[in-house]
């Protein structure tokens, strides 16, 4: 783990405080405004990994809440997520203090989407339109109930493919304040000088929206160094893969009450011909398609352009509809686990938290 300097993270933060407080309060700016992203409490942290971007981004989302009624936080690092799962980028609101590591507060949100993968790297295109959508959901959200600010939390791959991913999303968000954070003891981790790569660097824009992108943020550079001796948080002494593991376990066992482990759960039975599925790895054979299900974790999704029925069929199950992958990226309601097969039957068996309401519309699973 790391922190930062004391002097530049706080005033990093009175930067970011100083924006929301000045625009949370006025009306929801105009549609020219927010196409050149005039007028939108962002605080955006970016920098390489383990340089402290998540731990200064719950900072700042509790600082936050000290003047502001409600914080929006987007998350677009799927293998450090905080509030959901890994393998999602996520939207979601908070009203109270944000304390402990991130399974101690999995929670709802208001939108969320499902790559399958702890990294970008084999569908940047999918996982951009994803992010780009989640900031539209923000700004919808402003318009119908009032501007509030957003933290947006980036992944730590600022090299090679990585370095034009986030770019975009600076010029999609068009944040007010951006904290670049860089790494004393291991600067090859570092991205660019943020200023000077910005005009070059691009996956899904053009090289006229490119040219006229505004720049409206306000940079900060911290400098992050490496904690010494014993003053370690609880967190500390978990790896990333440990706290990924208890991050999953925490959301799947929403719904679980007492000392029983999640087998003991009593699964949902889903008809195969109610679904799709899309599986986003390409090596798997129409063969193979039921046994890779097996005790797989999915993710549960509604999507109206999908109809089961119209699904080519690979498999040698009747009843068993797959799909292609999309590049467009579809809205995930949660996540579940295949907790056995029913071939005789036709029957998925799954352990979820989804409440059973929004389970009845899911058609897709990927």
């Amino acid at each position: 783990t790391t922190t930062a300097t004391t002097k530049t993270v706080a005033s990093a933060e009175t930067a970011a405080a100083t924006a929301a407080s000045e625009q949370a309060d006025g009306p929801a700016p105009t549609t020219a405004a927010a196409a050149d992203g005039s007028g939108w409490p962002i605080l955006l942290a970016c920098g390489g990994k383990d340089v402290g971007k998540s731990s200064f981004a719950r900072y700042a989302l509790n600082s936050l809440l000290n003047t502001q009624r409600q914080v929006a936080y987007l998350d677009c690092d799927l293998g450090q997520t905080e509030f959901t799962p890994p393998g999602l980028v996520a939207l979601t609101l908070h009203t109270r203090p944000v304390l402990g590591p991130p399974f101690t507060h999995q929670c709802r949100p208001l939108r969320q989407y499902c790559l399958g993968s702890l990294s970008p790297k084999d569908h940047p295109a999918t996982y951009l339109r994803a992010v780009f959508a989640l900031i539209d959901t923000y700004r919808q959200h402003c318009d119908t109930h009032g501007r509030i600010p957003i933290v947006i939390n980036t992944q730590g791959w600022v090299r090679g493919l990585g370095l034009p991913m986030l770019l975009d999303i600076l010029r999609q968000s068009q944040p007010a304040v951006v904290v670049q954070f860089n790494s004393a003891s291991a600067p090859s981790r570092n991205a660019p000088p943020l200023a000077d790569c910005l005009p070059a660097e691009t996956l899904v824009f053009s090289p006229e929206e490119v040219e006229n992108s505004p720049q409206p943020w306000k940079l900060q550079v911290v400098e992050a160094h490496q904690s010494e001796g014993r003053n370690w948080s609880p967190s500390q002494k978990y790896t990333p893969r440990d706290l990924r593991c208890m991050a999953l376990q925490a959301y799947l066992t929403q719904t679980v009450h007492g000392p029983r482990p999640l087998t003991h759960q009593q699964p949902y039975l889903v008809r195969w011909d109610q679904v799709a599925v899309c599986f986003l790895v390409d090596d798997v054979t129409p063969a193979n398609y039921l046994h890779t299900l097996n005790a797989c974790i999915v993710g549960l999704a509604h999507d109206r352009s999908v109809r089961p029925a119209d699904c080519f069929f690979k498999a040698s199950r009747p009843g068993f509809h797959a799909c292609e992958r999309s590049v467009e990226a579809t809205p995930c309601l949660g996540l579940g686990v295949i907790r056995a097969i029913d071939c005789a039957r036709g029957l998925f068996c799954i352990v979820t938290p989804v409440p059973a309401e929004e389970l009845q519309h899911v058609n897709l699973l990927f």
